[in-house]
C-alpha cells in the first residue's frame, strides 16, 4: 500500500547532491588557482634566471665577441644562447639553427622577457622562455638571446594539480556521505514524529498521543514542541466538538420529548389539542431559538459572521430592552442611558443586549439595572441584577458554550447555556470585551461590555455628538 510519498529522490539524497556540488566547485576552483599561482612562481623564477644569464653572456660577448657562445662553458647548463645582429640574423649560437629564438628587440629598457604566460592552462604545450639583453662589440650592436624550456616547470605544475584533482572525488564523496549521515540522524527524530502522528486515528484515546521531544535544543526540538502544542489544540478542539454535539443533543432532546408527548396525548384525546397548543408553541419557539443560537455560533466559529456596520445608539437599544422586560415581567427595571454611540451591526448588538438582559431577568430577585456611559474612546454598558451573583472562579467559564452554573441548572431558571457564549463572540467580533463584576449597588452580578466609540462619537467634553 502506498505511504503517500511522491516518487523521487528524498531529502537526504537532495542534500547529499547539493553538498557534492557545493564542495566540488570550490575544490576545483582551488586546484586551478593553486596551479596558476605555482605557474606564475615557476615562470618568474625562470625569467629571473634567464635574465641574469642573458646579462652575464651579453657582458662576455661585449669583451670576447659573439663566437664565445659556441664554447660550452660560456653559459650555464639548461640554457641555449644566440647572438643576433641588428638585422635579425643569427651570427653565433650554442645550438644549430638559423631562426632566432624570438624577435631580437631588447626594447628601451635594455632587457626583455618573452614567453611568460599569466594563466595556467592544464596540459597546454609550454613555449620557451627567452631573455633578450643588448650588447655592443666594437661599436656594432647585437642582442643576446637566452632561451630556457618551460616544459619541466609545466609538467611539475600539471602533476601536482592532477594529484590534487584526483583527491577531489574522494573529498566530495566524504562530504556527501557525512551530510547524508548527519541528515539521516536529524530526520530519524522527524520520522519518529511522523510515525507517531500518523498513528493517531479517530479513536479519542489516540488523541492523547504526543511525540517525543529530543533533548537537543535545536530546530527539531522546537518542531516537536510545536507539534505537541498542535496536538494539544486538536485534542481540545475534538473534545470541545464532542461536548458541543453532546450538549446540543441534550438540549434538543428535552423540547423534542415534550412535543412528542404532547402530540401523543393529542392523538389519544383530540379534545386536548386546544390545551396543548400554547405548550407546543412554547416548545417549538424554544427549539427555534436553540437552532438560531447554534447557527450563530457555527457561523462565528467558521469565520462566516458578517457584520453590517452602521452607527448604533446603545442607549436607545437599552431603553427598548427595558420596555420589553417591563412588559413581560414584574421586575423593577432601572435605566441610566447616557449617550453611547458605536459603529457596529445593529441586529447583532441587539442580540448582545437582549441575551444579557434576559440573563439578568432570569436571575434577578426584584431589580434589573441597565446603564451606558463613555470612557475616553470607549463605550461602557452595564447590565446588573440583584440576584445571587457569580463566583469569581466561574466568571470566565460562564462565557463558554452550554455552561450553566449550579443555581441556574433548573429548566425554569436556566436557558440552553448559549446566550452568554454568543455575547462573548459577538462582542469580540466588534472589537470589544465583556466581563463579569459584582454589582455594587444591587449585590448581584454586573456584566460589563466595552466597545470602541464610533469615530465621530467622542466630543471635547466627553459627551456624544448627535
Amino acid at each position: 500500500m502506498s505511504d503517500g510519498r511522491r516518487p523521487g529522490i528524498g531529502l537526504r539524497g537532495r542534500l547529499s547532491v547539493l553538498t557534492a556540488v557545493v564542495v566540488t566547485v570550490p575544490l576545483l576552483l582551488g586546484v586551478f588557482l593553486l596551479g596558476t599561482i605555482l605557474h606564475r612562481v615557476f615562470r618568474a623564477q625562470l625569467a629571473d634566471e634567464a635574465a641574469a644569464e642573458a646579462q652575464r653572456v651579453a657582458a662576455l660577448v661585449s669583451v670576447t665577441g659573439p663566437a664565445v657562445v659556441s664554447v660550452p662553458h660560456a653559459y650555464a647548463d639548461g640554457f641555449r644562447v644566440q647572438v643576433v645582429d641588428e638585422h635579425g640574423t643569427v651570427v653565433a649560437a650554442s645550438v644549430p639553427g638559423d631562426a632566432p629564438f624570438a624577435d631580437a628587440d631588447a626594447g628601451p629598457g635594455g632587457l626583455a622577457i618573452v614567453g611568460v604566460d599569466t594563466w595556467w592552462v592544464p596540459g597546454a604545450p609550454a613555449d620557451d622562455l627567452v631573455a633578450i639583453a643588448p650588447t655592443t662589440v666594437l661599436g656594432e650592436r647585437f642582442c643576446v638571446l637566452v632561451a630556457v624550456s618551460q616544459a619541466p616547470a609545466a609538467r611539475s605544475v600539471d602533476t601536482l594539480a592532477a594529484s590534487l584533482a584526483a583527491a577531489v572525488p574522494i573529498l566530495v564523496l566524504a562530504a556527501a556521505a557525512a551530510t547524508r549521515f548527519a541528515v539521516a540522524r536529524t530526520l530519524r527524530d522527524v520520522e519518529a514524529m511522523r510515525r507517531r502522528v500518523a498513528a493517531i486515528g479517530d479513536d479519542p484515546a489516540s488523541l492523547g498521543v504526543r511525540v517525543t521531544v529530543p533533548t537537543s535544543r535545536d530546530e527539531v526540538h522546537d518542531l516537536a514542541e510545536t507539534m505537541n502544542d498542535m496536538l494539544d489544540r486538536i485534542e481540545r478542539g475534538r473534545a470541545a466538538q464532542r461536548a458541543f454535539v453532546s450538549d446540543a443533543g441534550h438540549e434538543l432532546r428535552s423540547p423534542i420529548a415534550t412535543v412528542r408527548a404532547a402530540v401523543e396525548l393529542g392523538e389519544r384525546d383530540p379534545g386536548e389539542w386546544e390545551r396543548l397548543g400554547p405548550l407546543l408553541r412554547e416548545q417549538t419557539a424554544r427549539l427555534g431559538d436553540l437552532v438560531d443560537d447554534l447557527l450563530t455560533l457555527s457561523s462565528i466559529a467558521d469565520g462566516g459572521l458578517r457584520l453590517d456596520r452602521d452607527e448604533v445608539d446603545l442607549d436607545e437599544l437599552l431603553r427598548r430592552e427595558a420596555s420589553r422586560v417591563r412588559a413581560t415581567t414584574s421586575l423593577d427595571v432601572a435605566v441610566r442611558p447616557a449617550p453611547a454611540r458605536v459603529r457596529g451591526d445593529t441586529r447583532r448588538l441587539t442580540t448582545v443586549l437582549r441575551n444579557l438582559v434576559d440573563n439578568a431577568a432570569r436571575h434577578a430577585n426584584a431589580t434589573v439595572q441597565l446603564a451606558s456611559a463613555t470612557d475616553g474612546d470607549h463605550v461602557v454598558v452595564r447590565v446588573s441584577d440583584d440576584g445571587a451573583g457569580i463566583a469569581p472562579a466561574d466568571r470566565d467559564r460562564i462565557f463558554e458554550r452550554f455552561v450553566r452554573l449550579d443555581e441556574a441548572r433548573t429548566r425554569e431558571a436556566g436557558g440552553a447555556g448559549l446566550g452568554l457564549a454568543i455575547v462573548g463572540e459577538l462582542v469580540r467580533a466588534h472589537g470589544g470585551t465583556v466581563r463579569v463584576e459584582d454589582a455594587q449597588e444591587l449585590g448581584g452580578a454586573s456584566f460589563v461590555v466595552t466597545l470602541p466609540c464610533a469615530p465621530s462619537d467622542p466630543s471635547p467634553d466627553g459627551g456624544s455628538k448627535r
